[in-house]
């Protein structure tokens, strides 16, 4: 994040929205679009281009495997970005052996057949097309065309968009992609979740967000190395019981659907830490009692500077209100992202006061969305977002020497940011995204730093009586934000390797990350964390 950004700010500047193409993909995920095309998310948001150099990249995972954590969660070879073509949309014009092919808004009524020249093929970007089905060819395995293909390239695709088309239903033919693991139909128009197509042998991040989905069959069972699962912006009103059989689920998104309550059966799942589910019925009756104290406030009272940020369907200015200095938030069109929505994020930024979240001291006017949120100089982030390849585990920040990951400083950071998560589920609140690229550090005039709980996009309220499981599942993902911390202090230069600080901490991470294999019931919650942390300093 540049000098001068913004506390929650989810957007980056060109250097740190992208490591590869797949991260890229990745945001794409959360970026809304005009109204210009035939679906409320079509027109893409510009990418920015700098990739970060893979000496940096191998010198942080090598970081990490040294210190030990790799075999926690392992990270995998990345998938490098192919040279941009011109004419990307002449299949003619690649060599046989790419392992990329970008067809995004080539105007694709249907998925050509030169495809099959490209045997090494391991990712498929068809979003923003016309496509409805798969072409029959697609499916046979021994009659004519394909019989005198040496190798059918779909066997070794392990991503494929296929976001902003006009699917009804997912086509027969995937169950045949048996390395398939990253699959989007974002904002397609599927009403059948036919799961007895997916490769389940493969899959493990499957992305629906945006659809017209209803109903969640009880065979959604078979997909056992599902990892995560967006299924946010549909119409699902319940989870089926089999759905508990989703033994490697550590993510869910189901924000803005029709859920009446939240599902119970989230809370038996083992490895279950992230869930963003604001937007729904539920979450509405939770708040509408509520009354914020924070000032609603007309465009024309503030003076708009430059644009300083992009991104999660919003656009972010430096602006002067009431002679300070503030970043101002506005959220454009429909603004759906896969955490929620922009009327979620601001009605839970209007009930949040605490020092170390990054909430908003206002909101805007209607018919305005947004928020004007403290300006901070300096400010970074501790991680940087998953990727395509990491799926849930955060990257190692570009930046180094963050003073909150010193050894002075390191076990305090952990327990300010406890506090904070402390503090939210004291009010009834999930942050929902509990990561470190969602954790900033900011550097005081004084020269100090303050460390903050960032993005609340995917936070939403929850009956802390009925649902008291909630604050246990966020506690799995406050154990893997430790033990990331404590790593990516030593892979970023801000604490030698092996410093007393950073093994205790870990010690402390590799011991709550065992929390998983016992029963939710059992976990600690974060006022029990905070004590235990403090017996670390």
């Amino acid at each position: 994040m540049s000098d001068g950004a913004a506390v929650d700010m989810k957007q980056r500047s060109s250097k740190h929205l992208l490591r590869d193409k797949s991260s890229q993909e990745a945001k794409y995920e959360d970026l809304p679009t005009s109204g210009n095309g035939r679906h409320p998310a079509r027109r893409m948001a510009t990418a920015p281009t700098f990739i970060v150099s893979m000496v940096l990249i191998s010198f942080t995972i090598a970081g990490i495997g040294a210190y030990g954590l790799a075999s926690r969660r392992k990270r995998l070879p990345e998938i490098t970005e192919v040279k941009y073509k011109k004419d990307r949309c002449n299949l003619d014009s690649y060599k046989s052996n790419i392992h990329e092919l970008n067809l995004r808004g080539c105007g694709l009524t249907e998925l050509p057949f030169s495809i099959f020249r490209f045997k090494k093929l391991r990712k498929l970007d068809a979003s923003d097309n016309h496509l409805a089905s798969f072409p029959t060819w697609i499916s046979q395995s021994s009659s004519t065309p394909l019989d005198s293909i040496s190798q059918n390239p779909f066997t070794c695709l392990e991503i494929i968009f296929l976001s902003n088309n006009d699917f009804t239903s997912i086509p027969d033919s995937l169950s045949s992609f048996s390395s398939l693991r990253v699959l989007a139909f974002r904002y397609n128009h599927i009403t059948n979740l036919n799961v007895d197509v997916l490769p389940a042998s493969s899959l493990e991040w499957l992305i629906l967000t945006g659809n017209k989905i209803d109903f969640i069959p009880n065979s959604i069972s078979r997909l056992t190395k599902l990892r995560k699962l967006m299924l946010s912006h549909n119409r699902i009103s319940s989870l089926p019981k089999t759905f508990r059989n989703l033994q490697s689920l550590e993510m869910i998104r189901i924000a803005n659907n029709a859920l009446q309550t939240l599902p119970s059966l989230l809370g038996t799942m083992p490895k279950l830490a992230w869930i963003a589910a604001g937007g729904n019925p539920f979450c509405q009756r939770l708040i509408e009692n509520r009354h914020s104290t924070k000032p609603v406030v007309s465009r024309s009272e503030l003076d708009f500077g430059k644009q300083v940020g992009k991104g999660s369907g919003g656009i972010t200015y430096k602006a002067v209100w009431r002679g300070n200095v503030v970043a101002v938030k506005i959220w454009n069109n429909a603004g759906q992202f896969s955490d929620g929505s922009p009327d979620g994020e601001i009605k839970t930024h209007s009930f949040l006061h605490h020092p170390n979240v990054a909430g908003s001291i206002g909101s805007l006017s209607p018919p305005d969305r947004g928020l004007i949120l403290r300006w901070l100089d300096n400010a970074r982030q501790l991680g940087e977002a998953p990727s395509l390849t990491s799926v849930t585990q955060d990257l190692p920040p570009v930046s180094i020497n963050f003073p909150s990951m010193s050894p002075k400083n390191l076990i305090r950071t952990a327990l300010t940011l406890a506090k904070a998560l402390e503090y939210m589920h004291s009010t009834g609140f999930a942050h929902g995204d509990i990561y470190l690229h969602n954790t900033l550090e900011a550097i005081n005039k004084n020269g100090s730093f303050t460390a903050f709980v960032s993005d609340l996009g995917a936070a939403f309220p929850y009956d802390k009586v009925k649902d008291a499981w909630m604050e246990k599942v966020e506690i799995l993902a406050f154990c893997h934000l430790l033990a990331d911390l404590a790593t990516f202090s030593v892979s970023t230069a801000s604490t030698p390797a092996r410093s007393p600080a950073a093994s205790r901490l870990l010690g402390f991470a590799t011991n709550c990350l065992d929390h998983q294999h016992s029963p939710i019931a059992n976990r600690p919650r974060f006022a029990t964390i905070l004590r235990q942390l403090e017996e670390l300093l």
